[in-house]
């Protein structure tokens, strides 16, 4: 009997990229500038700006409870918020973000990705997430330091 073995080449930096999607995170929360990720309970936290006294000095660095909001996410919306911050704030590759989140379907005529992102987009706030160089992909971004 022949075995026959199909050989792929892939680049070092997408290997790399492909392995820090694949791993498990280690604990409870991910959190990436203003957004934290609760894994066990399936919420999503969005804080606002540190309070800032009148003069402009900072009062404090954790935000009030008024400052921040829970979100709730469908299922899609909370796996793809994770692989973002998983991966913030390196961009993720469309094709790496659709083969984690429908494995099963090999054709990928639909535009379901960039409608997922829309989604996210209005519930955690669309300056947080940007669509990476030459529309290769998406990323997160810390509005904090984006200033």
């Amino acid at each position: 009997m022949t075995l026959l073995t199909k050989t792929a080449t892939v680049d070092a930096g997408e290997f790399a990229h492909r392995a820090l999607c694949d791993a498990e995170p280690v604990g409870r929360f991910l959190e990436f500038g203003v957004i934290t990720l609760d894994r066990y309970e399936h919420v999503v936290t969005v804080s606002g700006v540190p309070r800032l006294s009148m003069a402009g000095a900072m009062l404090s660095h954790e935000p009030s409870a008024e400052q921040r909001r829970h979100i709730e996410l469908t299922r899609m919306e909370f796996r793809l918020l994770e692989i973002l911050t998983r991966n913030a704030p390196r961009p993720v590759a469309r094709d790496v973000l659709r083969s984690k989140l429908w494995p099963a379907h090999d054709a990928f005529g639909t535009n379901r990705l960039e409608v997922l992102v829309n989604q996210l987009r209005k519930k955690v706030g669309s300056h947080l997430i940007e669509t990476a160089v030459a529309r290769a992909g998406y990323r997160l971004i810390d509005p904090r330091k984006a200033a």
